[in-house]
This record gives C-alpha cells, structure tokens and sequence, in this order.
C-alpha cells in the first residue's frame, strides 16, 4: 500500500509518502497561497490541485492529514479532509499532531542540518513524522 501525509500549514504544506506502510520519508513542500488565515476553506480549495497531482502521480491508498488539537491548523485540517474526500476515492483519515513542525526542526537540528536547509525541508520532515507516528499506530498484520 502507498501512504501519503499531509501536514498543513498557513504559510507551507510538507508531504511525505510510504510506499510499503513501514517506512515514511519526506517527498515535498509546497507554499500555501494567499488564502485568508481565517479563511481555511479557501486555503483548502487551493490546495486540492496539488493534492490532485500528488495523487496521480503517487497513486495512494491512503492519504493522512495531521490534525492539531486546537488552533487554525485543526480548522484547516478538517476542511482539508473533507475537500480531499470528495476527489479521492481511497481512505482520507485524520491522525493527531501536535508540534510536529516543532519536533522535525529539532530532529534536523541534532542531525546537523544547516539552518537554510532547515527551512526548505521542515514541514515534509513534519509530514513524515505524521505519517511515521500513523503507520507505527496500526497493528501488524
């Protein structure tokens, strides 16, 4: 099965893919345009030519989206689900997040990677952790 993560930002949305559900790895970040922050709808609408192409070109089983706890980022995460659903035939789920921006840097920094680098790759580093975090929390067949 193929796996895609999505990690939503306002500002850049990481992805990052599994190709045999054990092992994620970050694949690419893309900006989020200039939708309204509180306008996380739009965000989403935006958003869906990107995700249409990741499909085609990755063919997923499944596409996970991180969702925060509280804040504008689980509002975007939800819409985002919903949008993606109705273009996406497989499973869309929804996995917890939390920091997860937060703990990529910090995994980046303790590995050495230059500031600039950092920046460029934090948010598929974040998605990969989302996905990670998913496929550890299924059961093994």
């Amino acid at each position: 099965m193929v796996y895609l993560a999505i990690d939503p930002g306002l500002a850049q949305i990481g992805v990052a893919i599994s190709h045999e559900g054990k092992l994620a790895e970050p694949l690419t970040t893309f900006p989020a345009r200039n939708a309204s922050h509180s306008d996380a709808g739009g965000l989403a609408h935006q958003l869906i030519d990107h995700v249409k192409k990741l499909v085609d070109e990755h063919h997923p089983d499944v596409i996970v989206i991180g969702e925060p706890h509280v804040g504008p980022i689980k509002d975007l995460s939800v819409v985002l689900h919903d949008e993606i659903k109705r273009v996406f035939s497989g499973r869309v789920v929804l996995h917890p997040e939390d920091l997860s921006s937060q703990e990529a840097v910090k995994k980046m920094v303790e590995g050495g990677v230059p500031k600039e680098k950092r920046k460029e790759e934090e948010h598929a580093a974040a998605a990969t952790l989302i996905l990670q975090d998913y496929l550890d929390s299924k059961p093994s067949l």
